[in-house]
Order: C-alpha cells, then structure tokens, then sequence
C-alpha cells in the first residue's frame, strides 16, 4: 500500500501559504489587533510617565486639550475609548480587505510610536534639562502636575 506522504519542504511551507489567503484574513486581522493594543496600552504607560515627571511634547491638538485638564484620569480614558472605538470598528469589519488594510496601517503607526518613545526617553535620559529647553522653546509642551 502506498502512503501519499509530502515532502518535508512542503510540509512546511503550507501553513506559511495559507496565512495569507483570505481564508484566514480574520486571524490575522486579530493577531494585529491584539499587538497593536499592547503597544497602545505602552504608549498610554510611557504618556503618563512623562506627562506626570518630567513633561512631554504632545503634538496631537485634541490630546493635548485633554492633557490640559491637568489629570491623569482623563488622559487614560480619552486613550483607552479611541482604542476601544478603533480597534472595535477593524475587529468587527475584520473578514474585509479593507479593515485587513487599515489594521496594517494602525500596526505601522504604533510600531513607529514605540520607535519614536524608545528615542524619546533616550534623549530625556541624556539631557536633564530636556524639559527646561523645551518648555520655554515649544507650545505644544505639556505636564500633569500633582
């Protein structure tokens, strides 16, 4: 009796083809959903930290608005409702090309936030007077004070 037995080359590449197929695009969708959260939910650790020591630049009009209100309280639930709204919306739509794109998208532009926090903090590491300098040069300073 003969057995239909894949080469082992082939045996390893299917499951790598079949993540792409449309078939699976709800897995993937979540997947990327799911890391995008967590780096949403440091983002939203990393703001707090600094808005509440040494300050930050907030360059985003409507979240430096509620910065301004000078509470931590609101800065977590402002992020924490455009997160669920956003990530609620693509995770519903996410059998669709089009969530699958803009969930790409989101991924992307957290990843480059997670960039641009790791060179942050290195800079105010570097530079104690980071908050001085930029507090007198820059509009868009902010900080919670206790």
């Amino acid at each position: 009796m003969l057995m239909n037995v894949d080469a082992p080359s082939t045996r390893f590449w299917q499951p790598l083809s079949e993540a792409f197929t449309p078939r699976t695009r709800s897995q993937r969708v979540t997947l990327l959903l799911f890391a995008t959260v967590l780096m949403g939910l440091a983002d939203l650790a990393l703001t707090l930290t600094f808005l509440t020591s040494v300050g930050m630049i907030e360059a985003n009009p409507v979240a430096r608005a509620v910065m301004q209100l000078n509470h931590p309280g609101y800065v977590v639930l402002w992020k924490l409702a455009t997160m669920l709204v956003g990530i609620g919306l693509l995770f519903w739509a996410r059998r669709y090309r089009g969530a699958e794109v803009g969930t790409w998208v989101c991924f992307v532009a957290m990843a480059a936030l997670s960039y641009h926090w790791l060179t942050y903090a290195e800079v105010t590491a570097t530079e104690p007077d980071y908050a001085v300098m930029a507090a007198v040069d820059d509009p868009r300073w902010i900080s919670i004070t206790p």
